[in-house]
């Protein structure tokens, strides 16, 4: 089975989407083989002017032309297109219309609708990407012969916010390939004068909103440490005037900051998608805090055994000044290996690619 890949992420990058991206390309290989998958990253224009960047919009919205898709030669040597975001699914159109015969497979990393609207754009702006990103996700959802979603949330969510519904679909939540290496004895010998809890995330909307309200609704009620750890988090620099938090923006290696924390922090209040995160945390056999949000499309029987999942600021006060757990939460990791493994993964996508053959 011969596979065409159709993606925008960079792989080696760190943000959400482009470890996901990496783990969807690294499941079809697995199942199709290195050899039958050819991997074709679309190409954004410069955006150095604002005509640029307005032509990109127009390109995005009216036209979808993608020079390397349109290009393509025996385009039937695939049998499988697979578009890795469903704010690219416009290409469908014009895959069809280039004689395109296989099945079309489109992935949705979130609720477009709900994740790229929730940035503050500019009124032009904002104008045009809620057309980009309506456009993309009816295609998507009228035309794919199959789609896949992280969690039923965003499954729902597309329903509710545009009365359809997919031909076929499969829930395939996040996994991630298996990197812990730390040893459970050596972890719980680490001695903090205070408990260490380590907030992971990117200078993004939801992130920022999230520790700064942690920050100001919270952190005067604890006796914590706290760690902030993402790329562009530097920026809150100047709002951050207590000695207890820690602020270090990005690093290359999160494993020795995962292992040293007594807990991971995720108060986020909004988003769409599932938290990369969370899947992280899991791994690496973390207690987990956070909100609904931080924990929406995970399988979690009982979050009393990884940490706690708290509503408000009072929830957060009381866990915080009443727990007392190991650093190395045996539940987690065996919730990781179960349901949020590469592994487990890839089963889910092989599920689609044999039903897509038929």
């Amino acid at each position: 089975m011969k596979v065409l890949f159709i993606g925008s992420h960079d792989f080696n990058s760190k943000s959400g989407g482009g470890i996901c991206s990496k783990r969807n390309y690294d499941a079809i290989n697995t199942i199709c083989g290195i050899e039958n998958v050819i991997y074709l990253r679309l190409t954004e224009l410069d955006k150095s002017t604002f005509l640029k960047r307005l032509y990109l919009f127009y390109s995005k919205l009216f036209r979808n032309t993608t020079k390397e898709v349109l290009k393509l030669n025996n385009v039937n040597q695939f049998d499988i297109i697979y578009i890795d975001t469903s704010y690219n699914a416009s290409l469908i159109n014009k895959i069809r219309k280039i004689g395109f015969r296989g099945r079309i497979i489109v992935f949705f990393h979130n609720c477009e609708y709900d994740f790229r609207l929730s940035k503050k754009n500019k009124l032009w702006k904002g104008y045009v990407s809620k057309k980009i990103v309506i456009n993309n996700e009816m295609t998507a959802l009228k035309y794919a012969d199959y789609c896949i979603f992280l969690n039923e949330r965003d499954l729902n969510r597309e329903r509710e916010i545009y009365g359809l519904s997919p031909k076929r679909y499969i829930i395939c939540p996040m996994t991630f390939h298996d990197c812990f290496h730390g040893v459970k004895e050596k972890i719980n010998r680490i001695q903090h004068k205070k408990p260490l809890y380590t907030f992971l995330g990117s200078y993004f909307p939801a992130n920022v909103r999230g520790i700064k309200w942690f920050m100001k609704e919270v952190l005067p009620y604890v006796n914590i440490q706290l760690r902030i750890i993402g790329n562009g988090m530097e920026k809150l620099k100047d709002e951050i005037d207590c000695s207890c938090v820690e602020l270090i923006g990005g690093v290359d290696n999160l494993e020795a900051f995962f292992l040293e924390s007594d807990y991971m922090l995720f108060p986020i209040l909004d988003g769409s998608g599932m938290k990369i995160k969370t899947c992280e945390a899991l791994m690496y056999a973390k207690n987990i805090i956070g909100t609904p949000e931080a924990f929406s499309g995970y399988d979690i029987p009982d979050y009393k055994k990884i940490g706690a999942c708290c509503y408000n600021s009072k929830d957060f006060i009381y866990t915080i000044n009443n727990i007392n757990m190991p650093r190395y939460n045996k539940d987690s990791r065996e919730i990781f290996l179960k349901y949020y493994s590469f592994e487990s993964g890839v089963e889910k996508f092989r599920t689609v690619f044999e039903k897509s053959k038929s």
